[in-house]
């Protein structure tokens, strides 16, 4: 779905959620991250409501599964043979990384009542098994950001995310590190897409100036 946005030159609405922090001048996304940090964490202080749940969804109008059955009815299709995993692999995974939202809620209740503080400490040890592994959760959606903002603020001595134990305040940045690199990603292939398309267009004129000589 994000290649079939790109390729008609559009954002795609899914990434939108994540907090557009401008230079102040020119409006174009801050493109460091030092900087943008910065930014980030007072705007956020500004408008605690960044940080706020979203509200619950309503529930559908009536008759919404019957206009919609097809849609409902559909098999999850199989995985394809390239990326197929043996029956050992799928269950040591499925051990390391429980799937759904109320397993990456465990994660990162355990996580910030045992590990946030020693964070900074220890997160480039391997073998201390001091981060999150909350990754593939964030990846997937299946917990958001702010989520994990609200939690590790939480456990933290002080309100505020650039204040209080090193182990939070570190633990804060990596994940809003996560959403400025996918903001760049993002942007990068946005730029990438629309010089493709000015230089697909370009091509498209000359050959028609070309037929019509």
């Amino acid at each position: 779905m994000t290649n079939a946005w790109w390729s008609l030159g559009l954002s795609n609405p899914m990434y939108e959620f994540s907090l557009h922090v401008s230079d102040g001048q020119s409006g174009k996304p801050m493109s460091v991250y030092s900087p943008w940090f910065r930014k980030w964490i007072a705007l956020v202080h500004a408008q605690p409501s960044y940080l706020e749940p979203s509200p619950k969804p309503s529930r559908n109008p009536l008759g919404f599964y019957q206009s919609h059955k097809d849609t409902y009815d559909l098999a999850i299709p199989e995985v394809p043979d390239s990326h197929k995993l043996a029956t050992e692999e799928r269950t040591r995974f499925a051990a390391l990384w429980p799937a759904g939202e109320h397993a990456a809620k465990e994660r990162l209740i355990k996580f910030c009542n045992e590990k946030i503080h020693d964070y900074a400490l220890h997160r480039s040890e391997p073998g201390a098994e001091a981060t999150s592994c909350l990754s593939v959760h964030l990846s997937q959606g299946t917990i958001s950001a702010r989520a994990c903002i609200r939690r590790a603020r939480a456990a933290d001595v002080s309100k505020r995310l650039d204040k209080g134990k090193d182990g939070n305040i570190s633990w804060i940045s990596e994940v809003a590190w996560r959403d400025f690199y996918r903001r760049e990603c993002l942007r990068s292939r946005s730029l990438k897409s629309r010089r493709v398309s000015s230089l697909a267009s370009c091509l498209q004129k000359q050959s028609l100036q070309t037929r019509l000589r």
